[in-house]
């Protein structure tokens, strides 16, 4: 995958970057056994309403170690096989993120639109040498996924906090 393959030029901390605008994390241990991916940004800096090329994968992780990709994300395979394949490949629950019933982080209305899409947010990111500390949120419907990835000592933590209104699940309206 590209994103676990990128070089950073003239980095102060030897290939890891957390930009918080875009809501991308890119983390490297200094020996490289260990890159890392997560997405918590905009669900598409185009404005609500317009085509849009993404994916309901916020908070979803792409993880190598040891040179061997561990998470991944297949992608969309075919973009003019129908509407019903291309709304299952782009979903909450074809990605490395916490799925709820059939809750979407936003709803696919179209081939190229969004609507209702998820408030998403880096609340804490730092990065040093061998170490990472990331927590990010992300807001939809009714529900408020925490995830937190920490990595100290050669190991990886992850941790996912799901909280969802209770009136959401009563009416069924997640599940």
């Amino acid at each position: 995958n590209s994103y676990l393959n990128f070089k950073f030029p003239n980095n102060k901390i030897k290939n890891s970057l957390c930009c918080k605008e875009s809501g991308h994390v890119i983390w490297k241990s200094n020996d490289e056994y260990y890159r890392l991916f997560v997405r918590c940004g905009k669900h598409s800096f185009l404005r609500p309403g317009n085509g849009s090329h993404a994916h309901n994968d916020i908070l979803a992780i792409l993880l190598a170690i040891g040179g061997k990709e561990v998470l991944i994300d297949r992608g969309t395979l075919y973009y003019n096989s129908g509407l019903d394949i291309l709304k299952e490949d782009r979903s909450t629950k074809n990605h490395n993120t916490i799925s709820v019933g059939n809750a979407e982080q936003a709803d696919i209305s179209g081939k190229w639109i969004y609507s209702n899409e998820p408030n998403c947010k880096i609340l804490k990111c730092d990065i040093c040498r061998e170490k990472l500390t990331f927590i990010g949120e992300c807001k939809y419907k009714q529900i408020n996924h925490n995830r937190q990835i920490n990595s100290v000592n050669n190991t990886i933590s992850i941790i996912d906090n799901i909280y969802i209104n209770r009136l959401s699940l009563d009416m069924g309206k997640l599940l």
